[in-house]
């Protein structure tokens, strides 16, 4: 795009330096600017060294020459692939459509009824109150929904040397455990 614009311009240039008289100070001027235009045109196209070890070279030039590339070109072409695949972007829709399921998503994880208050236990609990939804995906340790844990429940699972802890739903396991090792309480 630059270099046709550039070829336009100059040969603007050229027809109007036809049609003028110029004195021999403004060609020489113009040359000089030419001259350090060309100079920093070849300064920015100037191949530049990456230091690499011998080795890693010999690596290079002998795939280059079983794959006939040319291995500056191919060198050049892996490097920025690499930065192109590394970049930390993220694209996100920004659709209607991807904003409702992004909010669905965060209403059914943080807002969701899906569960009562959850606990876990060290050992199986048998009791109508006690809901078992799935082992928990730390320690395989059994997880109930309890709709509501009364002083009278406490005191029995306390006496029967149960620890019950409060959990999240995150922590329930997708996979089934079979923790046949742990006590069965029967409240």
């Amino acid at each position: 795009m630059i270099r046709n614009r550039l070829g336009f311009e100059m040969d603007g240039i050229i027809s109007s330096l036809e049609s003028c008289d110029m004195s021999e100070q403004e060609i020489l001027d113009m040359k000089s600017k030419m001259k350090e235009m060309d100079k920093k045109l070849k300064e920015k196209n100037k191949p530049k060294t990456i230091t690499v070890s011998a080795q890693t070279h010999n690596t290079i030039k002998n795939y280059c020459n079983v794959m006939n590339y040319n291995i500056g070109e191919w060198t050049t072409s892996v490097l920025l692939e690499k930065i192109k695949d590394d970049k930390c972007v993220e694209v996100v829709d920004d659709s209607d459509e991807f904003r409702e399921e992004q909010i669905e998503e965060i209403n059914e994880r943080y807002l969701s009824e899906r569960y009562g208050t959850l606990y876990k236990t060290t050992k199986l609990i048998m009791n109508k109150n006690f809901k078992f939804v799935g082992y928990s995906s730390l320690d395989a340790l059994p997880i109930y929904e309890i709709k509501s844990l009364t002083d009278n429940i406490k005191e029995v699972l306390v006496s029967s040397d149960t620890k019950i802890d409060l959990v999240d739903k995150r922590q329930i396991s997708k996979g089934i455990y079979h923790n046949l090792d742990l006590e069965i309480e029967i409240i």
